[in-house]
């Protein structure tokens, strides 16, 4: 059973509540790194992924609501990824900050949240070693 996220889940976050944090760790987490290791690979997706939600943790009495973290976790894989592509920033084009992340791209979120859905709908009818055999 998928959990609700909620502003009381986001509430208990900021309160420093730890199933509140797993919880939005479960929702996020499987999309995050899918998005990451189609960029940078599985090695470095697990570091970004981590990183990501350290910062949640670190950031948590500053997020307004579900989709502050989302637009936050989204905009920080991205991020994170395009420095390993590409490490010089004068090269990358600009990114938002985190007090901008209300922002963010709505196209790139939406073709996100498609995916994390569908990803979702699978891991639901799949086992998990169904995706470690079939990976390409």
């Amino acid at each position: 059973m998928a959990a609700i996220l909620n502003d009381h889940l986001v509430a208990a976050l900021a309160a420093g509540n730890y199933k509140a944090f797993k919880t939005i760790f479960d929702a996020f987490h499987a999309s995050v790194f899918y998005f990451a290791d189609r960029l940078v690979g599985s090695e470095q997706a697990e570091d970004i992924t981590a990183e990501i939600f350290a910062e949640v943790w670190n950031r948590r009495e500053y997020f307004t609501g579900v989709d502050a973290i989302r637009d936050f976790v989204y905009a920080a894989v991205k991020k994170a990824c395009l420095q390993v592509l590409c490490p010089d920033p004068a090269e990358q084009p600009r990114f938002l900050s985190p007090s901008e992340q209300r922002l963010i791209d709505e196209d790139f979120l939406e073709r996100l949240t498609i995916e994390a859905d569908l990803l979702r709908r699978l891991a639901a009818k799949y086992p998990p070693a169904f995706f470690q055999q079939n990976r390409d």
